[in-house]
């Protein structure tokens, strides 16, 4: 394996991290989602090239742009958070969750962005849907995950789930890299060459390989 280095915008960490096998098939897939390729939006079309996915002297080279934040100032995002508190005391999962998020953040050495806040809100939101429904909801799709904090959350508030992240190549590379910091142990794959595992990487055009009956279905960051 070769390892991992993030140039400082949208930095997630510095750490070695291995470039796994799902990685290195990602980085052959770039070249086929190019900008006349049906997946593309007007936005990626527009952010696509900006964002830097490569190998370099051994080591992966990851800068994002287009898609989410999670690096700011940390007095500047707390004061943003703090003006939404009227709305998040209404949602009673989000003092929990929003808890699990922060430790989440701690770990991969996020900040506490808006949109990393955004993400505790979205989860607990459902959650207060779930609780009133009595739905136990384990297999989730999360379309457009940007950096796959959100993903991550719920695989963390919900260990047993499994977890189908779908996005394009590049994106699906930073969602990888944050998984495997989130979960060391974790087992993932990627579809269709893999079989389904706690948390599966699909390609748009893959999306009809999935095994499972879908319980959530999440997009809210693409």
């Amino acid at each position: 394996y070769s390892s991992i280095a993030i140039l400082p915008m949208n930095i997630l960490d510095s750490s070695m991290i291995p470039v796994s096998p799902i990685i290195t098939s990602l980085l052959n897939e770039i070249d086929a989602h190019r900008q006349d390729s049906p997946w593309i939006s007007s936005h990626w079309k527009i952010y696509g090239d900006r964002t830097v996915v490569r190998i370099e002297n051994s080591r992966l080279i990851l800068k994002s742009s287009g898609f989410g934040g999670i690096s700011g100032a940390p007095m500047v995002n707390w004061i943003e958070n703090k003006t939404y508190r009227k709305v998040t005391m209404k949602i009673k999962s989000f003092h929990p969750i929003h808890a699990a998020a922060k430790e989440l953040m701690q770990e991969l050495a996020f900040s506490p962005t808006f949109d990393t806040w955004k993400c505790a809100v979205i989860l607990a939101t459902l959650q207060d849907h779930w609780d009133t429904t009595r739905l136990s909801p384990k297999v989730f799709a999360c379309i457009g995950d940007g950096h796959g904090f959100l993903s991550a959350l719920i695989h963390r508030i919900i260990p047993d789930s499994r977890i189908y992240c779908i996005d394009l190549p590049k994106t699906l590379i930073f969602q990888v890299v944050t998984h495997q910091r989130a979960d060391p142990v974790a087992k993932f794959s990627l579809l269709p060459a893999m079989a389904p595992s706690a948390v599966s990487f699909v390609l748009p055009q893959h999306v009809e390989n999935i095994p499972d009956n879908i319980d959530c279905c999440i997009n809210v960051a693409s």
